[in-house]
């Protein structure tokens, strides 16, 4: 008898939004483990609603998840949903998506070192919209933050493609 081993990748939790959708106040609800704007830590209330559980020609499973950008106080809001959290300011500049390691409602402790991401996607670009899938894996010494604003001593690794054109 020769014993056999299996290994496995770690998933990000509901890859596919196919999980709950969870209530969030005064708005569509989210995918269960991920979070939008509606859930930022600050401006969440007058935050726009960016992201949508739709049905509509899913990958496979019977829902997707459409995002898209929406105007608020004279400010486009881009569409986003994050394992982490996101940090909404009035100054777009100020803006982030971080790991609030305390909590684990705002992010996914990965413990094994993953091979590759892959996703589906379907985008169509307005005017001189960019889009992008961008993953950080950090040690837990601080929250994880994107954009870094220079801090990466922390970091494992990170990951990123940009999209400019339709995707069909």
């Amino acid at each position: 008898v020769i014993p056999a081993l299996g290994m496995s990748q770690a998933q990000i939790e509901n890859p596919g939004f196919e999980g709950t959708w969870e209530d969030v106040d005064g708005s569509e609800d989210e995918p269960e483990e991920w979070s939008s704007l509606k859930t930022a830590d600050a401006l969440g209330a007058a935050a726009p609603i960016v992201a949508f559980q739709e049905t509509t020609d899913p990958h496979s499973g019977t829902y997707c998840l459409r995002m898209k950008n929406a105007s608020v106080f004279g400010i486009v809001a881009n569409g986003i949903v994050t394992n982490g959290r996101v940090h909404a300011d009035f100054d777009p500049e100020l803006g982030n998506v971080f790991t609030d390691i305390p909590n684990p409602e705002w992010h996914y402790a990965f413990t094994d070192r993953p091979d590759s991401l892959v996703c589906w996607v379907k985008y169509a670009p307005m005017g001189g919209d960019k889009g992008k899938i961008e993953v950080l894996l950090h040690d837990d010494t601080e929250d994880g933050v994107l954009p870094s604003g220079g801090v990466e001593t922390h970091w494992i690794g990170k990951a990123r493609i940009d999209f400019t054109e339709d995707i069909t």
